[in-house]
């Protein structure tokens, strides 16, 4: 660079450019550090996603390669007699996530089908290979009483 004295190879030179960056531009937008102060961390939790999560959890019913697999029956069935952290960490190896901007199609669609607040089942084809499937609803599920 040509600038008189600047040298990319002293610290010193970082520690004033960012000294000067961070009163120059405001540093707590989001207004964190008073939730902080007032032990609000699950607000500061919130607020405090440098990439903001455009995705909603979804599970899906997989049942392995040789279809014996019943966990997730398991862990539903059981749900609403423990925490929901609880069942949240039983269900994570069964969760994948999809954007919000299909939500509402899926749900039209009957390919989604609410568990709990923030929490939706898969009700579509599921592929060991490439995922969920979007576009077709899995035939048990049309079954009645099965």
């Amino acid at each position: 660079m040509g600038v008189e004295g600047f040298d990319f190879h002293n610290p010193s030179t970082y520690e004033t450019y960012f000294n000067r960056l961070y009163q120059a531009v405001p540093t707590d937008v989001y207004r964190i550090q008073p939730l902080r102060q007032s032990f609000c961390f699950k607000d500061v939790g919130e607020k405090f996603k440098i990439i903001k999560d455009m995705s909603v959890p979804v599970v899906v019913r997989y049942y392995g390669l040789d279809g014996k697999n019943h966990a997730v029956d398991e862990i539903l069935a059981r749900a609403k007699y423990q925490q929901p952290i609880t069942v949240m960490r039983r269900l994570q190896p069964y969760i994948v996530n999809i954007s919000k901007y299909y939500l509402k199609q899926y749900e039209s669609d009957g390919l989604l089908i609410p568990l709990f607040t923030g929490l939706w089942e898969w009700g579509g084809m599921y592929d060991p290979v490439k995922g969920i499937v979007a576009s077709a609803i899995d035939p048990d599920r049309l079954v009645l009483g099965g």
